[in-house]
């Protein structure tokens, strides 16, 4: 298998300014009208509400978290930065943020 890149970028909250770009990005990846831009209502309600991180690098939003770490949770990553260390990232953010709330945490690691 093919080594890939790690993508540089930071992980923060999400702002109204990421919106665009991750409605843009959503919209261009749906196929026959399946994706995750179904659930753009509950995305913004997300940011609105500050329950979103994104991870950003020089390009804009490249993946992000919404809910953080629930049921309720939607990860999404750019099709071209899979594999790249961006989901890990706002899944590793998610759970030091619920560790931080003293919640407790299960984390399982599968091939």
């Amino acid at each position: 298998m093919k080594k890939t890149k790690k993508i540089k970028g930071n992980v923060r909250t999400a702002v109204d300014a990421d919106l665009p770009l991750i409605q843009e990005w959503l919209k261009r990846e749906a196929r026959n009208g399946l994706g995750f831009i179904n659930n753009w209502g509950m995305i913004q309600n997300a940011c609105a509400e500050k329950q979103m991180t994104v991870f950003v690098s020089a390009e804009g939003p490249m993946g992000f978290l919404a809910y953080g770490i629930s049921h309720d949770s939607i990860l999404q990553t750019k099709s071209s930065c899979q594999r790249r260390g961006v989901g890990r990232a706002l899944v590793e953010h998610g759970i030091r943020k619920e560790e931080a709330l003293n919640n407790a945490v299960l984390v399982v690691q599968c091939e």
